[in-house]
């Protein structure tokens, strides 16, 4: 979690009189603020206190938080990457820094309450109260059936105050039933104000929405930046929730499965979990499976389950398209690292095409691994064929070359001499194939003139004429012209 600015910018102006200039930053750290020193470095993300006059301007490119006490500072202007608060009053200095680390330790200890909450009871009431009197603004969790789950309605509140009651939301329930596709936060007005809510899915079904006062005053970015974190910890609650009543509990494919929503997960705790179960160094795998078109109407839970059946440790839960499994390698497969067996056999036993990650180690990486694998899937196109299964490793290039060209065409990133020899009637086809073939030989022309079945001696004229318009000296400048021929052959510029 991250502090805003503007967070602790709403906090002073309680107690002090401060004006702000700069950049809104929404990146602070939640290692509290630090006295400023002379000589000091300032680094991103953390929040100075001084005196004003003490403090010199951050390097540029740094992005911090600069609070001046005492005077005036000059106004930061234009396009620095950092902040300064000024407080105009004569204030004591620690009183300053005491107010700001009130609100540091105030977020870190709801920050850590959060976890506690998500991983053990998950108490949506808990969650929500503690929350909504930290923000002083009302949140209501409302289920799919439009039934108030928590709520609480702020210092001083009432049931009576509540704009999101149950009757309201009926009231409103046709607009309610169309924002219930949204995937993004979104301002819904109920009873004439405004609310920001946060629709909560399991499995790509709408379960609830998580809702906050979004005016009296304006909700700003740095709230709502919390209110997503404060999200993410009810969703991890209401999947918890949902498992359990469905005869789950903690598991490795628990927190897989959260780790692919970019939900938190209790990196101890699923160490420990990881530990009683596979010892030290444990090496995993992601697959992602397509589900074949006959199982399209097959109940995705029950199809998990036919998965995980086959693979005796695998962890199988839906992803948007496919399945994500997860599976714990034995030495002797750890060992290959590249290919396994097993697994080809097995996912060719089920009739299913997939995609295979690299081996890793750290579990807590597994989303990134599983986009590895959807990649290697996604490269077995939509034709059917013998081939069902692909690996990254095997992929990994056409990868990179499909992502570094970036926004440029290969008449941008290609030279325009080596574009010439694509003219036949200036260079037959036999000179791309020499340009190759010299390449892979390392440049040994004895060895690439056998290879072509060509005389030396016209060998040699065909490289002096190539050479003459790029260089290969270099190694780099080898790997560039390799790189330039795949990604004209990727284009088809030549085959």
């Amino acid at each position: 979690m991250k502090l805003c600015s503007d967070v602790i910018y709403t906090r002073l102006s309680m107690r002090t009189n401060v004006t702000r200039s700069g950049r809104n930053l929404s990146q602070l750290t939640l290692n509290g603020p630090i006295f400023y020193t002379e000589g000091a470095e300032f680094q991103d993300g953390f929040v100075y206190i001084g005196r004003t006059g003490e403090m010199p301007d951050p390097e540029n490119g740094r992005s911090c938080l600069l609070i001046s006490v005492g005077g005036r500072e000059p106004v930061v202007r234009g396009l620095s990457k950092w902040e300064r608060f000024n407080i105009v009053d004569r204030t004591d200095i620690l009183t300053v820094f005491n107010l700001v680390q009130e609100v540091f330790l105030e977020y870190a200890k709801w920050s850590e309450r959060l976890w506690e909450i998500a991983e053990n009871d998950g108490d949506f009431s808990e969650m929500v109260e503690m929350t909504s009197h930290l923000f002083g603004r009302w949140i209501v969790l409302t289920d799919n059936s439009l039934e108030i789950v928590a709520s609480c309605y702020g210092e001083g509140g009432s049931p009576d105050e509540n704009p999101l009651s149950l009757e309201a939301v009926e009231m409103f329930a046709p607009d309610h039933k169309r924002n219930t596709m949204q995937r993004e936060p979104f301002l819904f007005q109920l009873s004439g104000q405004d609310a920001y809510c946060y629709n909560i899915f399991y499995q790509d079904e709408y379960v609830g929405v998580i809702s906050i006062q979004a005016e009296d005053p304006p909700l700003s970015p740095g709230e709502k930046h919390l209110f997503e974190f404060f999200a993410q910890f009810v969703f991890k609650a209401i999947r918890r929730s949902i498992r359990k009543s469905r005869g789950g509990k903690f598991s490795i494919s628990a927190a897989f499965s959260d780790l692919l929503s970019c939900l938190p997960v209790n990196q101890r705790q699923l160490g420990q979990r990881i530990k009683e179960l596979y010892g030290d160094g444990a090496r995993w795998i992601c697959v992602a499976i397509e589900v074949p078109a006959s199982l399209k109407g097959v109940p995705i839970d029950y199809f998990c389950s036919q998965v995980e059946e086959r693979f005796e440790n695998g962890y199988a839960v839906p992803s948007s398209s496919d399945i994500a499994l997860l599976i714990p390698l034995d030495d002797a497969e750890v060992r290959t690292n590249d290919h396994f067996p097993n697994v080809d056999r097995v996912l060719g036993e089920l009739g299913v095409r997939a995609g295979i990650s690299y081996p890793f180690s750290d579990l807590m990486l597994s989303r990134g691994f599983f986009r590895q694998a959807q990649h290697a899937l996604s490269t077995l196109g939509d034709a059917a064929g013998v081939r069902r299964v692909a690996y990254f490793s095997e992929t990994v290039l056409e990868y990179m070359l499909a992502n570094a060209s970036g926004e440029f065409s290969p008449e941008h990133l290609v030279p325009a001499e080596l574009f010439q020899m694509l003219d036949e009637n200036l260079f037959p086809r036999e000179y791309w194939d020499t340009l190759r073939c010299y390449l892979d030989n390392e440049m040994n022309a004895s060895k690439t003139a056998r290879d072509m079945n060509v005389h030396r001696t016209t060998l040699l004229k065909r490289l002096e004429r190539i050479l003459s318009l790029v260089d290969m000296e270099t190694p780099e400048e080898r790997l560039l012209v390799r790189l330039w021929i795949r990604i004209l052959e990727k284009d088809g510029f030549i085959s």
